[in-house]
């Protein structure tokens, strides 16, 4: 018997699922072009292996692939896509459970390709344009200058001084703009465009990102603001934005409040929109309507005033909020009047709380002064641009002209979408025109749309070959984006300039082409006579050693036998050969020019020459890292140290320098920075704020370096370490060698200080007007023999023959031409010094037989001035900044100021004419000419006939700092009519702060109180006052010669009266009703 069995065939078994997968999620907010239907192509190098697509679920599909470094590739690429505009989609990695995916290189590989697309998107072209209108406003402020001087009727003078004033404004705000600084980008969002579009705002139109650093400033150091800013300065959308991505607001939230609740909402939506991705998810909000269950656990909240009111009555700790903003206070509403009297009350118990009051027309006088003289900062309204001027045109036109479509013309792509987002009308179709886009949406201009007007926002694509049916309407800007080489840096940079005459003439014939049409210039015919007639070659706008180095690497021996369409000059070519051989680029060899290695290796590089020269001989003496990095900084050396605001700023700026100068120099200088900056990991950002250095030129500099570290390992094969050999702090053969491979670039930038003092041997002009004729016809007389004899005499006392005297007898003028320190008169060896009243007696003391100009002086205090130290004794020839160092040497209490005697006192002029003399200076520069008891006030102290001083006290209004600034800039050095030349003035600064107690609490902490203020006297040019006000709180003034000085000092005044919340399960209702009362009496 045979039995039969039968196996049924084995199943193979599946493959194993790929361990990668990236992950296509669709995006919620979309900008810019619609998205494609299908998927996004992936990148060629590396096909996935399965492709999912989902098109009715978050995810729009899955790429899967079994590599890690094929995975990252992807995501890269899909995002350099994304930001092209190809599609919408938001690609991420999710790695199986087994599998290891590296995220640290994924994001610094997308930090790189987010902050190049960013570089990219500005290249210079916004701080260019800024720079040109500083130069052209300057311009217009000296015409203005050069007409007040001359005889005006007051009418004219009147509308001169308010077009000069508003001329200084526009300037002060494009200053603002070049100096303003953004958010760094730490976190990518899920809309990074987005992110991107935030970065060309710092340079662009809000004038509220001209004053971002200063408005923060104000905000810490005072519990209550208020701003004052015109309709469209940005102030509601931005100013919340600016606290919280300083980390001021880390404690609590920042609520802005509106009158309505549609403006409450459309705020959180427009915020919630630009900062999408770049807080966490659900941190803008807003509360229309109250309810008591709402929590301030978001980051950013808008809600109506009303709203807020009510969370007080339901609560009025208010806790969990850090910063209130009252917006469009000039309303005036009853709610929000209530909420103001409400919160003056709580900022006495709440120190912590920063009250922010907004308006575009408030009485901000009103508002200061009920908040105590609370500071007032003031920006203008939005400069209108020529971006701006293309887009209200268009829509002129729109709106009167006949159907036909328009056609305008802007610099880049940046601009075109900033118009097409801008331009909304339901009768118009908008279309952008630049060179990203694909060829399927440039086809889109020229489609027809039945029924609707096509208007075209483009670049200079449009101006040649392309007709665009249609178009009956041109709009010229009369600018244009252009390559240019910048001396500076030596690089290459794209600037925004004016367009040419024959450029212009093409933009004009677009207009036509097909039917009638007109041309819409947005500049006069005297600027179009002012345009080049035709396009500059790029030959003359590079810089001439690459173009060399390209055209010798073609294989073309004789540059100037090269035959150029339009050649360069032959002495700037000769100029760039003579560099490329002094760096061995180039050799000549029988009168031909041949690319040495080096010269290839630079052609490869693609940088300056001398840049490449350094990186290629840093190599040689084995400082690869050093010398990628010094390239990199150097190209951005002119904006790494940030040195902006005023002098206090600026001083400030130089001292935080210091600790990275370097004995080498200053290229020393800027690596001892960076290498500080890169050791820095964690809060790169704060590191910068603290040391007064520009965050966005490091990261520029960190990605040159990713740059030319990839070129160097791609093209030349060579790996860049991660190390560094060179030490800053230790002197090594490095420092040798480095300066050794800077000579040899930068021979053509190679100086030899002489040692000669050259601004000590400047000849100065002192002016005298007014002289009578008799005594010009005196000094003329005779040949003028008694002038000659004047000069004689004058160059033997002086020992200097190059002294002159010149006399302008129609101007009844006598100029005196000498050295500066031949110019002042003598002085009679006696000398005041200022300081700190608490001082004097120390510093008399510390300065027993101090040695000046090898001779003992006498230190006393003062009779007459009880802050000043009487000095006798001090040799004739010595200056203020001698005896200031001597007494600087001599005592560690702060010096004020040293002023030398010189000649006789004046005692025939009455205080009210030193009075009226300074109003008459200061006048002009307060907002009530008119008026100007109304700003300052000016009090001159009565002095004998044998005082060598008269002291003055000018009061100005505390909301007018700049323009009290200005005034004292204006004085300080000046001649009062009725004194000599050398009776100039000398004007010392002081601030002042102060901060209420509330009796309980000051009773509490008296003791600390006390003990703190007595730190106070020991710090230089500082002193303080008590007061009681008359609902028993106490007052603290705080004064110094420095706003730096009153905030260090407030700080801890601060923390004291704030003390600490106490909060615990046994503090029961009976024990707080004892700690609380003493004797039956509540305290």
């Amino acid at each position: 018997m045979k039995a039969t069995t039968y196996s049924r065939p084995h199943r193979p078994y599946p493959p194993p699922a790929p361990p990668f997968e990236v992950l296509l999620a669709r995006s919620s907010a979309r900008r810019g072009p619609p998205p494609r239907t299908s998927t996004p192509s992936s990148p060629p190098s590396r096909s996935p292996c399965r492709v999912l697509r989902l098109p009715l679920r978050p995810l729009a599909g899955r790429l899967c692939y079994r590599r890690e470094v094929d995975a990252l590739d992807a995501v890269v690429f899909l995002w350099r896509r994304r930001l092209q505009g190809a599609h919408h989609l938001s690609p991420k990695v999710a790695a199986a459970s087994a599998a290891r995916y590296d995220l640290s290189e994924e994001a610094a590989r997308l930090r790189a390709l987010f902050a190049g697309h960013a570089h990219a998107l500005l290249k210079g072209e916004a701080a260019e344009r800024c720079s040109k209108k500083i130069e052209k406003l300057t311009v217009e402020i000296a015409k203005v200058d050069g007409m007040l001087r001359r005889r005006n009727p007051l009418k004219s003078f009147g509308e001169l001084r308010s077009n000069r004033k508003q001329l200084e404004s526009e300037r002060e705000q494009l200053k603002g703009n070049s100096r303003s600084s953004e958010r760094p980008w730490v976190e990518l969002g899920p809309n990074p465009s987005r992110d991107v579009a935030r970065v060309p705002k710092a340079r662009g139109g809000l004038p509220i990102y001209a004053c971002r650093r200063s408005i923060l400033r104000n905000i810490i150091s005072n519990q209550v603001s208020v701003l004052i800013g015109e309709t469209g300065s940005g102030k509601s959308t931005q100013l919340v934005q600016f606290l919280a991505d300083s980390g001021l607001a880390d404690e609590g939230s920042i609520v802005c409040t509106q009158p309505r609740k549609i403006a409450s909402t459309s705020l959180a939506q427009r915020v919630a929109e630009e900062t999408n991705g770049c807080y966490e998810d659900y941190s803008v909000t807003s509360y229309p309507t109250f309810s008591s269950l709402q929590c301030f656990t978001y980051k950013v909240i808008f809600m109506t005033d009303h709203c807020l009111l009510q969370h007080y009555m339901n609560d009025d700790s208010l806790a969990g909020i850090s910063h209130i903003i009252v917006d469009e206070a000039h309303e005036r509403s009853l709610n929000t009047d209530m909420l103001l009297a409400l919160l003056k009350k709580k900022l006495l118990k709440r120190f912590d709380l920063r009250l922010i009051i907004m308006s575009a027309t408030a009485d901000a006088r009103k508002l200061s002064d009920y908040f105590d003289s609370c500071r007032t900062f003031n920006f203008p309204a939005t400069l209108v641009s020529y971006v701006s001027d293309v887009l209200k045109m268009v829509s002129v036109i729109h709106k009167t002209e006949e159907d036909g479509g328009i056609l305008a013309f802007l610099t880049s792509q940046m601009e075109v979408e900033w118009a097409c987002e801008r331009f909304s009308d339901p009768s118009a179709v908008v279309l952008p025109m630049h060179g990203k886009l694909s060829s399927e949406e440039q086809s889109r201009v020229f489609q027809n749309y039945p029924g609707k007007r096509k208007i075209i926002f483009s670049t200079n694509v449009a101006e040649t070959s392309l007709t665009i049916q249609g178009v009956k309407y041109v709009v010229d800007s009369g600018m244009v984006k252009d390559i240019m080489f910048e001396p500076k840096n030596g690089m290459n940079v794209l600037k925004v300039c004016r367009t040419s005459q024959s450029s212009a003439n093409q933009r004009a014939g677009r207009a036509g082409r097909t039917e009638p049409g007109k041309c819409y210039r947005l500049y006069s015919q005297h600027d179009y006579q002012l345009m080049q007639t035709h396009q500059e070659p790029e030959i003359h706008k590079v810089h001439l050693g690459i173009a060399c180095l390209r055209i010798l690497a073609l294989g073309i021996k004789d540059i100037q036998e090269f035959e150029f369409i339009d050649a360069p000059s032959p002495c700037a070519i000769d100029t760039a050969m003579q560099n490329l051989i002094r760096i061995g680029a180039v050799i000549r060899k029988n009168g031909l020019f041949e690319l040495t290695g080096t010269g290839r290796c630079l052609v490869k590089l693609g940088v300056e020459p001398r840049l490449g020269k350094i990186i290629l001989d840093c190599f040689s003496c084995g400082l690869r890292k050093e010398g990628v990095v010094l390239a990199a900084v150097m190209a951005n050396s002119s904006s790494i140290f940030c040195r902006v605001g005023t002098d206090e700023e600026k001083f400030k700026a130089d001292r935080l320098k210091v600790p990275f100068c370097h004995r080498g120099g200053d290229l020393f200088t800027l690596l001892s920075v960076y290498k500080e900056w890169e050791s820095e990991h964690e809060n790169r950002n704060k590191w910068c704020w603290e040391n007064s250095i520009n965050a966005k030129s490091m990261r520029r500099c960190r990605d040159t370096i990713l740059e030319l570290e990839n070129c160097l390992q791609n093209e030349l094969n060579v790996i860049v370490p991660s190390y560094w050999l060179w030490d800053r702090n230790e002197p090594t053969e490095h420092d040798k060698s480095l300066k050794k491979v800077l000579l040899l670039s930068l021979a053509d930038n190679t100086a030899m200080y002489s040692g000669s003092d050259l601004e000590s041997q400047k000849m100065v002009m002192n002016v005298t007007t007014g002289v009578g004729y008799n005594l010009i016809r005196r000094l003329c007389g005779k040949s003028n023999h008694n002038l000659r004899c004047l000069v004689s005499n004058i160059q033997e006392e002086c020992m200097d023959n190059h002294i002159t005297i010149d006399v302008d007898f129609d101007k009844r003028e006598i100029q005196l031409l000498a050295l500066a320190k031949d110019m002042e008169k003598a002085s009679k060896g006696v000398a005041l010094v200022s300081c700190a009243k608490e001082d004097v007696d120390f510093i008399a003391k510390d300065c027993f037989a101090l040695i000046i100009g090898d001779r003992y002086v006498n230190c006393n205090v003062s009779v007459k001035y009880p802050n000043c130290l009487f000095v006798t004794g001090i040799p004739k020839d010595i200056g203020e900044q001698e005896v200031y160092d001597a007494f600087k040497n001599a005592t560690k209490r702060r010096i004020l100021n040293v002023r030398l005697l010189r000649g006789d006192a004046i005692n025939n002029l009455p205080v009210s004419t030193y009075a009226e003399a300074l109003v008459k200076e200061i006048a002009p520069f307060m907002p009530n000419k008119n008026l100007p008891n109304c700003n300052f006030q000016v009090e001159v102290y009565n002095y004998e006939p044998k005082d060598y001083m008269v002291k003055a006290m000018i009061t100005f209004d505390g909301s007018l700092h700049g323009e009290a600034a200005n005034a004292l800039d204006h004085i300080q050095g000046k001649v009062l009519s009725g004194c000599f030349p050398w009776q100039k003035i000398q004007c010392q600064h002081i601030f002042s702060s102060s901060l209420s107690c509330p009796s309980r609490i000051y009773f509490v902490i008296k003791g600390q109180l006390d003990h703190l203020l007595e730190g106070f006297k020991h710090e230089d040019g500082a002193y303080y006052k008590q007061d009681k006000n008359e609902n028993g709180s106490i007052r603290i003034t705080i004064s110094a010669n420095s706003p730096k000085i009153i905030a260090d000092l407030r700080k801890p005044l601060e923390q004291l009266m704030k003390g600490k919340t106490i909060s615990h399960q046994s503090l029961t209702p009976t024990i707080l009703q004892l700690l609380l009362s003493r004797d039956g009496v509540r305290l």
